[in-house]
């Protein structure tokens, strides 16, 4: 072989040395970076639980994304749900999972935000205080990408985000933290926690309310100085929120002027928070359907039920209206007419009188009837036995009538009995009690009030039926709260003789309801009002409210102290109270003028024929 050939071959080895070895070299640094890599995904991970607990991830990532991009996440012993990108179905991880979450969300290179934006905000439904992971490896214009995730995160209300951008070039991290107040915007992550409480520093920010002016829940007055206040336990935990923000550089103002007695029924303050024109609201609303997550933790759980009022005393009109009933009326009616025949047939027995003569007189003796009600009756001298025997059962007749209605009558006034008490909707329908509610209220068209339909009486003004249940008129029944029924409690065991009204089980609508507060969809003060809630529930505040609440109204004379059930409503017997009396005073002229006109008719019949 000659020199040139050995050099030749010297030189190709030296070549493929070179290029083996560079790639052995290439092939260390690529594992080298997908493990670094993957470390420090794990790591992340693990400082975020550190931070706060979490119990399951939803990992969200491209179908560009290696396995080496999601094994630092795969590894971690919690539960995960695993999306791939672009997802075509959505659903609400809410109704499956109910434990504090992580979502993580892998971007390689582009990625259409706007709708994936919008399906992770579909999946996160009532979760955007959940902590959002972004991780975007080798995005090429990272100052667009940031631009247009802001825009879908704010527009879609999520205000935990921690965004980093990964290059497999280089070691280090970008890290971005999402600050929501007051606008939009990122700043660079400095080392302190990943993920803040953005709620705790708002920036300024000013947050809309409105009153409901409920007497029971939110109270509105005038202090001795001249300042509008608010009492009541739903008064009293917004105040005391607007405390709590107010630490977190935000303040609450009224969407309204607010005025005194200016009442506006739940129903318009709930639907004002829902078109996002109140960011909270001094009213609370019904948890009735599962459904209904824009609402906070329970607030109070209350019962829903018709108070009725108690059996009252008859009135003079009702006792005339007793003691002159049926019963009594047929049997002055048939003593009259059998005491009438009885004497007829036995004149006629005696003295062979004519019965055709006085045809009335058979059936309708008026001499009989002043025997029939106890009085004196004319009686020829020296009857026979027969008709001696008449008048002492006659006598006796009348006296057993009139003794009985006058004992009666005496007990009766001295004494009045009750009317029959109201206990279910049969009771109601059949009484002269209308139950009092305001037009539009979502309650009435309850299956369980349907029934009750033919007694209502509605009204638009809310003030009257405020008013009127506050005096506790008993022309009326009301819809009441549990809230409401223990004001009204309180004001009969303290300035009433006896109790007025009473709830009775069969009139309960509702035996367990549960009420919060109605928040924007995906509201960012969801979770502080929850906090915010439990703490008042376990410090028992609310009971201290509503002792406070029964005071303040004590002290602006809104608790009314007008006993009615006293003596002093006793008057003297007016003429109304004297209508049966008046109504039999009508009939009997009535009848007295028909018979007048009778007796003219036959009178002049019997002249006609005897010519």
């Amino acid at each position: 072989m000659s020199s040139h050939s050995i050099a030749l071959c010297g030189l190709l080895l030296t070549i493929s040395f070179q290029r083996g070895q560079s790639k052995t070299t290439g092939f260390a640094i690529e594992n080298y970076q997908k493990n670094h890599r993957e470390m420090v995904y794990g790591n992340l991970l693990k400082h975020i639980y550190k931070e706060q607990e979490f119990g399951s991830i939803l990992l969200v990532h491209q179908t560009s994304i290696g396995d080496i991009s999601l094994k630092a996440f795969l590894q971690l012993d919690l539960p995960k749900v695993i999306l791939t990108s672009p997802v075509q179905k959505t659903f609400c991880y809410k109704d499956f999972y109910n434990s504090e979450i992580v979502v993580v969300w892998l971007i390689s290179y582009s990625l259409n935000t706007t709708n994936a934006i919008k399906k992770a905000g579909e999946i996160l439904n009532y979760m955007r205080q959940t902590r959002i992971l972004v991780i975007g490896e080798m995005i090429a214009e990272e100052e667009y990408f940031k631009l247009q995730l802001l825009k879908e995160l704010e527009l879609q209300k999520m205000t935990n985000v921690l965004l980093i951008f990964s290059h497999p070039q280089s070691q280090s991290l970008q890290h971005f933290t999402l600050q929501p107040y007051p606008e939009y915007h990122w700043l660079r992550w400095q080392h302190s926690l990943y993920f803040n409480k953005n709620w705790k520093n708002l920036q300024n920010k000013t947050l809309k309310t409105y009153v409901d002016q409920t007497p029971s829940r939110a109270l509105v007055y005038t202090d001795a100085e001249g300042a509008l206040q608010m009492s009541g336990f739903v008064a009293k935990f917004i105040l005391l929120f607007a405390e709590l923000v107010s630490k977190y550089d935000a303040s609450l103002s009224m969407f309204y002027a607010l005025e005194v007695g200016n009442k506006t029924i739940y129903t318009l303050i709930n639907a004002m928070v829902s078109e996002n024109l109140l960011d909270i609201p001094i009213a609370l609303a019904a948890l009735a359907a599962p459904t209904q997550r824009n609402v906070t933790d329970f607030y109070e759980l209350n019962q829903l039920f018709i108070i009725v009022p108690l059996a009252q005393p008859l009135s003079v009109q009702q006792i005339y209206g007793v003691l002159l009933n049926g019963i009594f009326s047929m049997s002055i009616v048939l003593g009259f007419l059998v005491f009438s025949i009885a004497h007829s047939v036995l004149a006629y027995a005696q003295q062979q009188q004519h019965l055709r003569r006085n045809c009335l007189d058979v059936v309708f003796n008026v001499k009989i009837l002043s025997g029939v009600l106890g009085l004196a009756i004319w009686a020829r001298p020296k009857p026979k036995l027969s008709l001696k025997l008449f008048f002492i059962l006659l006598g006796y007749f009348g006296l057993n009538i009139s003794t009985l209605f006058g004992a009666n009558f005496k007990t009766l006034m001295t004494t009045p009995p009750y009317g029959r008490q109201i206990r279910n909707n049969e009771d109601l329908l059949h009484s002269s009690v209308r139950l009092l509610a305001l037009a539009g209220d979502p309650v009435l068209v309850d299956p369980k009030l349907l029934p009750l339909k033919p007694i209502y009486a509605l009204t638009n003004n809310l003030t009257e039926v405020h008013e009127t249940r506050k005096v506790l008129n008993i022309s009326y029944c009301y819809g009441v709260t549990t809230a409401t029924y223990n004001l009204l409690e309180r004001q009969q065991k303290y300035y009433y003789s006896r109790p007025t009204f009473f709830a009775p089980e069969d009139l309960i609508l509702y035996s367990m309801m549960p009420w919060g507060f109605q928040l924007q969809h995906n509201s960012p003060y969801k979770e502080p009002m929850n906090r915010l809630i439990h703490q008042v529930h376990a410090g028992g505040l609310m009971q201290a409210w509503h002792d406070f609440l029964f005071l303040d109204m004590l002290k602006l004379k809104e608790i009314p102290k007008n006993d009615p059930n006293s003596q002093q409503n006793l008057n003297v017997i007016r003429v109304e109270d004297l209508t049966w009396v008046w109504i039999i005073v009508a009939a009997g002229w009535a009848a007295s003028t028909l018979v007048f006109l009778v007796e003219l008719c036959m009178g002049k019949k019997t002249i006609e024929v005897g010519k």
